[in-house]
Formats: structure tokens, sequence, C-alpha cells
């Protein structure tokens, strides 16, 4: 007698084996869980014998542990409210292997159980986002600029990719065209004064980590020009001055601007994150004590980072190393990442609490 594999959606993931006469010769991808199931429709009983029988079977074995790699890397990142309706899956289901387009079906990228399920440390400020239910799609994207453009780490439901891509067009235009992005870089921008997402997450970050949080700059800094052209213009409009740091980001933040008024419907899947807020929430809710620029701060990225990705920061690194990036734009990518998994979940909150936007409507935000 053989035996055939159900999943069941429950308040937990559970494979279980139930014993049958015949095996399933179909299965089909369970709705929002990106985990593989029996076909009742299409089942048939066989008589438990010769080879046609035992060619089932292995299927069904094979099934059952691509599930159970499934769930261990759901599992990775806990439960929230705002999942699915069972509460056990991310809203964002795993795509088969042809849908992930590119080569290497892995499975989930590590079994370790992350050390940071809940934020537990300090009080975490920010409203609770819901989760992202109109996307509906299985690729998650953290992004931080680098020299060579942007780096991307993709989570195709559990494959991880990395990439460098010159221009946000390159780097949208090589992922699903409705994947859930994170992304390092000022959105919304005021016509003048501080962002309350920037006073909020420096507040947050405290010393000395709060000073990452750079003043993003108003809008009336886009127009191209020279640092001196350019930071006269901002005086003018806001009576500040403008940082070195935030103009020589200002290609980036115009850039990702002008595809977003252009692309108005992308906004409702592209978020803005900030690596430091994302690590401090990660590490229960306490920033972390050394600067990314520092072995020992690289060594605190690097840790959590493993503890929920082991092995793939290595070989990620290999895929983009020489790229014109460095070792920290791909923990902060990692960073973004982890928000974007959260977003999904909805188990991510939002500086401030009441949701600002700028005068075109692009959200004036950080997620964590």
């Amino acid at each position: 007698m053989t035996s055939a594999w159900r999943v069941r959606l429950r308040t937990s993931v559970r494979v279980e084996t139930l014993p049958r006469v015949g095996v399933a010769l179909y299965f089909d991808r369970c709705p929002n869980s990106g985990l593989e199931c029996l076909s009742e429709e299409k089942s048939k009983r066989l008589d438990g014998r010769g080879s046609e029988a035992a060619s089932f079977a292995r299927q069904g074995k094979a099934i059952r542990n691509r599930n159970r790699e499934t769930a261990a890397s759901y599992a990775r990142f806990g439960r929230s409210e705002g999942t699915d309706p069972a509460g056990a899956f991310p809203v964002h289901p795993a795509p088969t292997p042809l849908e992930r387009g590119y080569p290497g079906d892995r499975s989930s990228p590590s079994r370790v159980q992350s050390p940071v399920t809940a934020v537990k440390g300090r009080a975490q400020p920010g409203s609770r986002m819901p989760a992202a239910l109109g996307h509906g799609s299985s690729v998650l994207v953290g992004v931080d600029g680098c020299r060579g453009g942007w780096i991307a780490v993709s989570d195709w439901g559990g494959s991880l990719d990395a990439g460098v891509h010159e221009s946000w067009l390159s780097l949208v235009g090589n992922t699903k065209p409705d994947a859930l992005i994170a992304v390092d870089i000022p959105i919304g921008l005021p016509a003048r004064g501080a962002r309350a997402c920037d006073v909020d997450a420096r507040r947050f970050l405290g010393v000395p980590r709060g000073s990452s949080v750079f003043p993003a700059p108003v809008r009336a800094c886009l127009p191209t020009g020279s640092y001196e052209i350019i930071a006269a213009r901002h005086r003018r409009a806001d009576g500040r001055g403008l940082s070195k740091q935030a103009f020589h980001l200002l290609p980036k933040i115009r850039e990702l601007d002008e595809y977003l008024l252009e692309h108005t419907r992308e906004i409702s899947r592209i978020y803005e994150v900030h690596p430091e807020v994302s690590f401090a929430t990660w590490n229960e809710g306490r920033a972390l004590q050394h600067s990314k620029a520092t072995a020992a701060g690289r060594a605190e990225r690097e840790q959590l980072i493993d503890a929920i990705w082991q092995g793939e920061r290595e070989r990620l690194w290999a895929r983009v190393q020489g790229r014109r990036c460095r070792p920290d734009d791909l923990n902060d990518a990692f960073a973004a990442l982890w928000t974007a998994v959260r977003i999904a979940r909805g188990s991510a909150r939002r500086r401030p609490q009441a949701m600002e936007t700028d005068e075109h409507g692009l959200r004036m935000e950080i997620v964590a």
C-alpha cells in the first residue's frame, strides 16, 4: 500500500502523511501558500504495485520534501497577523521553477531560525502596516545604491539572487513587474523643512547611529547643477544648507523620482527603507553599536544576515564582487530584503505613525 501526502492549512505549517490505497497522479499548488498539495479531483487510485505506482510514490516524496523546505523558509520569519486567512503563510506565494525566471531551483536558503522573530527590546514607534495584499507576487527585492548603480538582492520564493544594475530601469526590467521592492533612497520629498520620518528615524536610532539618517533634500534641488548652485537653491527654498552626502545621492533620488512620477501605478509596490533602522529593528529594537564601515560593524550586521540566510551572503558576494559595490552595500540590500519580507507579511512599521505624502502623492515614510 502506498502513501500520499497532503498539506493542511491551519494556524501553523504541517505536512502530514495520510495512508491511502492510491497515490495522486497530479499535484497542484495550494492558493496563497506556495506549497504543493494533492489535486483531489484529478487523483486516481492504483493497485499499489508496479513501476507506475512506484514512480508516483517517488514524486509524492519529492513534493513532500519541497513542502518541508518551503515551510522552513516561512518559519524563518515567524507568523504575524495580516498573512493569509490561516495566518500561516506570507502573502506572496512561492513560484514554480519556471516562474522564477532564472536557472537554479534552490530550496530554502537556510533552516536556521531567525534570532529575531519579534521585536522585544525598546518600544517600537510607528504604526503597523497592513500586509501588501494587492501585489500577488512571490518576488521580494531589497535594493541599495552603490557606485555601480543599484545592488539588488531578490527572493524568488525562497531562492536568492543578486545583481548590480546600472540604472533603475535595468533593475525593474530584470525582476517580475509586480515584485515588491524595498529601497534605501528617499522617495517622497518635502517642499521645505525636514521630513517627519527622518526625524523619527534619528530619534529611534539615537547616538551615534542616528547620524546615518541625513535630512532628505527638498524637491527644488532635483534639477541638475553644481554643489554650490544646488546648495544655494536649497537654502533659498528651505533656509537650511545641503550636506555633501545628500548632494551625491541626488542623481539616484532624481532617477527614482522620475520613474515613479512617470509610472504612478508602481508607487504602491515600492517602499523606502533605511538599513540602519532595519538592522536596529532586526536587533530587537536596539541600534547596532559599530559603524558599518568598520570590521566590527560588518560582523554585527553579517551575524544577523547569516542567522537567516546561512551561506547566501558569501555566495551572492561572489556574484557581484568586482561590479563596483562593497560588502556593506550587499549587507544593506539584505536589510532592505528583510524589511520587504515584513512588508509582505504585514508586520512592518512605518515612520511616522501618520502617513505623510509630498505634493505629488509620494509617501514620505521609512518602513522597517
